[in-house]
């Protein structure tokens, strides 16, 4: 912590604000120099809200977590109209300037490296009891090279209890947390984060989002409810190879208790699977998913549940690349929790959003 002296416990006394590196609706960011230790730091000068202080719960959160992919959060200092909440300033920008709209997304090297940082980064929040519930990449910056998750406005215990609408950035959200009535209380919890992870990585694999919100009535979350979640027969899905679609699969299976632990997910990306099937240069996104036409004597692949909730694969005849000739993640220690799953009998996700509902 810094030394209190009096001059210092006043932010407009204490930091020296230079150019404004971002800014939002209730927060901005500065490079700033901080006066009683002649070094150079990022402020989030925030506006406060209430008499409270609530805003000082990121801070409260930020402080306690100490790890190499995660915003160093340094100190905080208050006026009667604004917190400053000093961090580490990072050199990179965040992930999202890195990815080209358009483009065929990150080189697969550069690619591995950054999410295995952010899966690390948040499977040690989570063992802090931390979700984070924003994850994006516009909250993951580059520093050196180095993944730096930040932006920790939205985090809190797991399972903690909250009301009204969910909070977080629509097309990241799970669809646990959207599909529900917003006057019935809801908790936080680690699979969502795990479901903001699985959307990331879509940006990242194809520098784009694969639909606007996960709710039924969005016509692509809607195509991939349809034809059962990850599979070959939706582009680009496949463009990935066998192992990458089925771990697509799970991170992004509307069921949060059939979704990894975000430990499970840094097992995956520090395995050298291939990610792609096909030169990269030939990929072209369009916003969005689009379905692939099946040859004629394969039939359309959908999710299939038993009586126990657990996925039933198709015959071997009837199955697509998206679930043949991969790795058995499951035997591998990937196999997500089923123990809460309910009974979906030959249902596919989207006759099935009534389950998802936050009761």
């Amino acid at each position: 912590m810094f030394k209190k002296r009096e001059c210092e416990n006043d932010p407009t006394k204490r930091f020296k604000l230079e150019n404004c590196l971002g800014s939002g609706a209730f927060a901005s960011i500065y490079k700033a120099m901080d006066k009683s230790t002649k070094k150079y730091c990022a402020i989030k000068k925030i506006a406060l809200k209430s008499k409270d202080q609530s805003e000082k719960k990121e801070f409260d959160i930020g402080i306690k977590l100490k790890h190499p992919n995660v915003i160093t959060t340094l100190d905080c200092l208050f006026t009667n109209e604004h917190m400053y909440m000093a961090v580490e300033l990072v050199n990179g920008g965040d992930l999202f300037t890195q990815l080209d709209p358009g483009g065929s997304g990150l080189a697969e090297n550069i690619a591995r490296k950054y999410m295995f940082q952010l899966a690390n980064g948040i499977a040690y929040m989570h063992s802090q009891g931390i979700v984070h519930n924003d994850i994006k990449p516009e909250n993951v910056l580059v520093h050196s090279g180095v993944i730096k998750v930040c932006d920790l406005g939205l985090a809190g215990d797991v399972h903690a209890e909250r009301h009204g609408p969910a909070t977080g950035t629509g097309a990241y959200m799970a669809p646990e947390l959207i599909n529900r009535k917003h006057s019935i209380p809801y908790n936080i919890e680690f699979a969502q984060d795990v479901w903001s992870v699985g959307v990331v990585l879509y940006a990242v694999l194809f520098a784009d989002l694969p639909w606007e919100k996960a709710k039924p009535r969005d016509k692509d979350f809607n195509l991939f409810c349809r034809k059962g979640g990850v599979t070959s027969r939706l582009h680009p899905f496949n463009y990935v190879s066998p192992p990458m679609r089925q771990f697509l699969g799970m991170i992004l299976n509307i069921l949060p208790t059939q979704r990894p632990t975000m430990d499970q997910v840094k097992e995956f990306f520090s395995r050298k699977y291939t990610w792609f099937v096909a030169d990269k240069s030939t990929l072209k996104i369009s916003y969005g998913l689009k379905e692939v036409k099946a040859e004629k004597k394969v039939q359309a692949e959908k999710w299939k549940f038993d009586a126990e909730g657990n996925y039933a694969q198709q015959p071997k005849d009837t199955r697509n690349s998206s679930s043949s000739s991969v790795p058995s993640l499951h035997d591998e220690g990937f196999s997500a929790d089923k123990a809460n799953a309910k009974p979906l009998n030959n249902a596919s996700p989207l006759d099935n959003f009534d389950q998802l509902e936050i009761v």
